[in-house]
């Protein structure tokens, strides 16, 4: 016989057992029968192997346990180690902004010496003044030139809307 079975049908003859046609033809070919015993006796080796190289001693796995373990462990560690320098540093960032620092006496417009409490007063109510205003402002000082921006386009897109509908 010339015609042998295919890689699929002896895959399949090796796994699920021959089809009628199959068995008909492993009966019958004996090159085709010795490559299905070929590959049965290299799965069966194959197997074998495997079951072997998996049979360790309780040791051997227990020691993979640990490897793995220490494994993962040692990248949180690391992490862990991290936060918590980086929460060392906010704390001592939050003390030191804590403490007040040494304030020098004020300095004064004319040259008579150090400013009295009464024109640090005037200076405070200035500025007091000052963000009172520009809480009832309704848009901030530095957004004001975008403003008139965003209005001007807005009067633009008006201006075409109306010219398309008329």
């Amino acid at each position: 016989m010339t015609d042998h079975l295919t890689d699929e049908q002896i895959t399949e003859a090796l796994f699920n057992g021959a089809r009628e046609s199959a068995a008909a033809h492993l009966g019958d070919c004996e090159q085709c029968r010795e490559e299905l015993n070929r590959l049965c006796a290299v799965l069966t080796a194959a197997r074998r192997q495997a079951d072997a190289d998996a049979a360790r001693p309780h040791g051997f796995w227990h020691q993979q346990r640990l490897a793995i373990r220490e494994r993962i462990w040692g990248t949180q560690t690391r992490g862990f180690l991290w936060a918590a320098a980086t929460a060392a540093l906010v704390l001592v960032a939050m003390l030191l902004s804590l403490t007040e620092p040494a304030r020098e006496p004020l300095a004064s417009n004319s040259d008579q010496g150090p400013a009295t409490v009464s024109q640090a007063a005037d200076s405070d109510h200035a500025l007091l003044v000052e963000v009172e205003r520009s809480v009832r402002r309704g848009v901030p000082r530095a957004l004001e030139a975008a403003t008139l921006i965003a209005q001007e386009l807005q009067r633009a897109t008006e201006a075409r809307k109306e010219q398309r509908n008329p």
